[in-house]
């Protein structure tokens, strides 16, 4: 089981600098990712509608692409009455989502409760396309990662790291991108939820795209 928190401690500038500054491999993206502790904790939140779910749970998954808009993605996944939606890629304190805790707003919206872990701590604003929607020119946090929102409250919360060496981080591995900078990698999200028939176990999980099938495969393993 991973702790669950109401907010998880930020990044010092301190450490931040020390961060950008670091050699780009998988030794020194280790030794980083230990000094974070947002990196092997999850935040939970949000209101729970029910005790427990139906003996036939509903379930959403969506990759909502750093979610842009949450209240609007919220509205589009509504009208299918989820009892769990599970999310990647969805920002906290990122300037291109206007500083929001995209999660958050979006189980307001569902009225649903929620667990959120970071993936990535990202050290910039984005690609060229995502610095369009920049509201400042900082990051409050820089956390990009999953989530998973549920209509009664999880009994048990993990989180799995599927990247060990920093895919996006250590040049070493591959060729890092230089317009998205970022201390993490891959994961996922695991949660147990109590329903009328019995627990059961929901993953939100998100599979790295800058690499091949084979690589993909390997972190299912984990």
């Amino acid at each position: 089981m991973t702790r669950a928190l109401d907010s998880l401690p930020s990044v010092s500038s301190d450490l931040q600098a020390r961060i950008k500054a670091a050699p780009r491999n998988a030794v020194a993206h280790r030794a980083l990712m230990a000094e974070v502790p947002a990196m092997s904790a999850l935040q939970s939140g949000g209101q729970a509608a029910l005790d427990a779910l139906t003996a036939s749970v509903s379930v959403v998954a969506w990759n909502v692409e750093r979610c842009l808009f949450p209240e609007d993605t919220a509205s589009h996944i509504q009208p299918l009455a989820p009892q769990v939606v599970l999310l990647s890629e969805v920002d906290h304190g990122m300037a291109r989502t206007g500083q929001c805790h995209t999660t958050e707003a979006m189980a307001k919206a569902l009225e649903m409760a929620d667990v959120w872990g970071v993936e990535c701590h990202e050290l910039d604003l984005g690609g060229p396309t995502e610095q369009a929607f920049c509201t400042d020119d900082f990051n409050l946090f820089g956390w990009h990662g999953n989530a998973i929102l549920s209509a009664v409250p999880p009994e048990r919360v993990t989180l799995i790291r599927l990247d060990d060496h920093g895919h996006w981080f250590s040049s070493d591995e591959v060729p890092a991108d230089p317009d998205q900078p970022r201390l993490g990698g891959r994961m996922a999200i695991a949660a147990v939820l109590p329903t009328e028939a019995g627990p059961i176990c929901v993953v939100s999980t998100h599979l790295e795209s800058y690499a091949d099938a084979d690589h993909r495969h390997a972190q299912f393993d984990r």
